[in-house]
């Protein structure tokens, strides 16, 4: 996915930047003007987990703005924030509630599937 205002680089390596709400501790993404879950609207940008697990996807087929086939998942996010995303041929073969991890290429994030150690 081509939004690099969602990315940032840190001292741990590239995160999703979301919303935190300052109210419930709520947490979101793509950053929100008010919280999904309070309906708060003090909300600050917060770094959002790079690792979770795959608990959906599906393959694109047709678009009349991008090349396909390409393949869209649910991440849920180990810090309890569920994201769509653009995965890797790797996530999917990793398979329903495979670990999944965020990569940066050109820009361009997506998850693929995590390597165990």
């Amino acid at each position: 996915m081509d939004r690099a205002g969602d990315i940032a680089l840190t001292d741990a390596g590239h995160r999703l930047i979301g919303s935190c709400c300052r109210s419930c501790g709520g947490k979101n993404f793509p950053k929100r003007m008010a919280c999904v879950d309070c309906g708060g609207i003090e909300l600050e940008d917060a770094e959002l987990a790079h690792e979770g697990r795959l608990y959906s996807h599906t393959t694109v087929h047709v678009s009349s703005i991008r090349e396909t086939p390409y393949r869209l998942g649910y991440i849920d996010l180990t810090d309890g924030v569920r994201i769509l995303a653009q995965l890797d041929v790797a996530a999917v073969e990793g398979g329903i509630d495979g670990p999944v991890e965020l990569v940066v290429n050109d820009g361009n994030w997506s998850f693929t599937r995590k390597e165990q150690a």
